[in-house]
């Protein structure tokens, strides 16, 4: 129904590439919201590059995908802030995996409320 986010996991640039584009060959997948990391002032740096570089490989990979970029500022922060209030504990809060989980679903989430 594209009205909840939640996050899956985690995965290295080409493990997200082979379960995206196999997605769309499937029809699974039509859209893909990545986060786009720039600075606090909004300039782009070595992360933007590299997201480019995905980007590129997965239209590569999924030439018919849909690739929406959104400003990730401040997504690990609210997906920092979730897990505390959920009452993870210390360690828990403290896993990368989990935060970067967290954060590419508030970005998503942030995409489907702006739907």
């Amino acid at each position: 129904m594209a009205i909840i986010a939640s996050p899956v996991g985690t995965y290295s640039p080409s493990e997200a590439i082979k379960l995206i584009s196999g997605a769309v060959a499937r029809g699974e997948v039509e859209k893909a919201v990545i986060g786009w990391p720039v600075s606090l002032k909004g300039h782009e740096g070595k992360s933007t590059q590299m997201v480019t570089n995905f980007i590129a490989l997965l239209k590569k990979k999924a030439p018919n995908i849909e690739v929406i970029k959104l400003d990730e500022r401040f997504t690990s922060k609210v997906a920092k802030q979730s897990i505390i209030e959920s009452g993870a504990t210390k360690k828990k809060r403290r896993d990368k995996k989990l935060v970067d989980a967290v954060a590419a679903a508030v970005l998503l989430q942030n995409y489907l409320d702006q739907k």
